[in-house]
């Protein structure tokens, strides 16, 4: 892939975009499947829905060219200085590939969303709440290298991992 690797703020223009957006395969693990399906059916629609709205929703894409390479997004949470880390995921025919500027999608996913919670307005965001599934490996390897430790465990038996948060 020789395109230029950005990002952007997703809108109603990429429902087609994320309907075909793959993170798993059809009979993966549940939890790969959830988050594929809230990017694929219920992100665009969700953006634009009052509790988005009043929550700082972000619903952040990572291209390579035109092509989708990762999507995550980010709200804010219950303390003026938290932001919650909702859903992330590397379409799944890049996941583990360098993309044409030499790093990782998942890493450069980060960085955008470090850094888009940053930038947001209003208190300095200090710490950085992601919850995961017990047993996607995957995902808690991730939150551990993004320096999201896990601290306990929330009602629906969900790793609750923080950190936080330096911009990349």
């Amino acid at each position: 892939m020789n395109g230029t690797v950005g990002w952007r703020l997703a809108s109603k223009n990429d429902r087609q975009l994320l309907e075909r957006f793959r993170c798993t395969d059809d009979d993966g693990p549940d939890y790969e499947r959830l988050v594929q399906r809230y990017f694929r059916l219920k992100a665009i629609p969700h953006s634009g829905a009052e509790d988005s709205i009043r929550s700082d929703h972000r619903l952040l894409l990572v291209l390579e060219g035109d092509e989708l390479v990762a999507a995550a997004c980010h709200r804010r949470g219950p303390a003026p200085n938290q932001r919650h880390f909702l859903y992330a995921a590397v379409e799944k025919d890049r996941q583990g590939q360098l993309l044409s500027n030499g790093e990782r999608g998942s890493d450069v996913l980060w960085s955008v969303v470090a850094n888009d919670i940053i930038d947001r307005p209003g208190p300095a965001v200090a710490l950085v709440v992601a919850r995961v599934h017990p047993a996607n490996e995957r995902a808690l390897a991730y939150c551990s290298r993004i320096g999201l430790i896990p601290t306990g465990h929330d009602s629906y038996g969900l790793v609750v991992c923080a950190g936080p948060i330096a911009k990349t």
